[in-house]
């Protein structure tokens, strides 16, 4: 059964354009987690999570919110990994954001994993002259009073990407 009365053809445009947005809204899901192991063919396991991966790059991310860890598949391709983020080193103990459309397993293994950059993210500064001492490659100790009165100087710089660590 329809409203009372005509609608012109702008107004029924109108209500279809606002039911079909509303209807493709995202209701995705967001999700705080740390990396703890990455899994695939170069490393099919993990101690963290009692499956084997042999194809593709696995995430093996521990989700705050959920209290659990759970497998993400790596979707943006390998070489984009590598380029980016470097050995497995460099990503296992990172922040990262999860887009999911539930907290379902399977939303879970597919959703989206983006490796954000945290609050304690501040790189050096490169246009800054500071000062950097090379006294360590000779076993001399020093130069940690001037570089600690640089960072005073330039807010902006920062001690760059804290990992954490984790033991099962």
């Amino acid at each position: 059964m329809t409203a009372p009365g005509r609608k012109s053809v702008v107004a029924h445009e109108q209500q279809s354009v606002a039911y079909d947005s509303q209807k493709k809204q995202s209701r995705r899901q967001f999700y705080q987690g740390v990396v703890i192991d990455i899994c695939g063919a170069h490393h099919p396991t993990s101690k963290y999570y009692n499956e084997s991966f042999h194809n593709g790059i696995f995430f093996i991310v521990a989700i705050k919110e959920l209290a659990d860890v759970f497998p993400i598949y790596w979707r943006q391709g390998y070489d984009l990994l590598r380029s980016v983020y470097g050995v497995d080193e460099n990503i296992i103990g990172r922040q990262c954001v999860i887009r999911a459309e539930s907290a379902d397993r399977l939303d879970i293994l597919y959703a989206e994993l983006e490796i954000g950059i945290g609050l304690n993210t501040y790189y050096q500064d490169e246009l800054c002259n500071t000062y950097v001492s090379t006294a360590g490659f000779g076993g001399i100790s020093g130069g940690a009073n001037s570089t600690i009165r640089n960072l005073i100087t330039n807010r902006t710089e920062g001690p760059g990407e804290i990992w954490f660590r984790f033991e099962k």
